[in-house]
């Protein structure tokens, strides 16, 4: 597909919020992309070569155990993007990055989007106040799953997917 325009990019409130500049230099490495129901886009442990700024759509992020049981610890929407790891140290993905809902993104390689990062920007910022508020998130999550009975995590699920829909 081709580059993407800065219209574009407002489907991805990440994207929609960088200056003029900064767009400009990610888009010529930015690739939309469509994910269907159930792609694993990264186990735990992965190398994370891509990173994606989603359009639509809903990624949960699951902790899995050794005995293979699954729980989501957190979801990312157009608010966002999956592949922190890639402009980390470590940049291996710490839990199965799952599309829940189908995905439009604009992917871009994590080289791409460490060179921006590391030139810290607004990208950077952005990127990590998403870090901390999916932090929040995952916290409030988990509290919410031992907490919570099974009537009132599915009303938080639904609460938290409608708009996704």
């Amino acid at each position: 597909m081709s580059v993407p325009s800065r219209q574009a990019s407002f489907a991805n409130r990440l994207l929609s919020a960088l200056p003029r500049a900064e767009f400009d230099r990610l888009a010529p490495h930015l690739k939309q992309v469509n994910l269907p129901k159930n792609t694993v886009l990264y186990d735990a442990g992965d190398v994370v070569r891509h990173a994606y700024f989603l359009q639509s759509g809903m990624i949960s992020l699951l902790s899995v155990t050794k005995r293979n049981q699954v729980l989501e610890v957190g979801a990312v929407g157009d608010e966002g993007m999956v592949g922190i790891p890639s402009v980390l140290r470590n940049n291996r993905a710490p839990l199965r990055t799952l599309v829940q809902i189908p995905v439009t993104a604009l992917r871009i390689s994590a080289t791409a989007l460490r060179h921006e990062f590391k030139r810290g920007g607004e990208l950077q910022e952005l990127i990590l106040c998403h870090t901390h508020s999916l932090a929040v998130q995952m916290g409030q999550i988990v509290a919410c799953n031992r907490y919570h009975t099974n009537e009132q995590k599915l009303a938080r699920w639904l609460l938290m997917t409608r708009r996704y829909y």
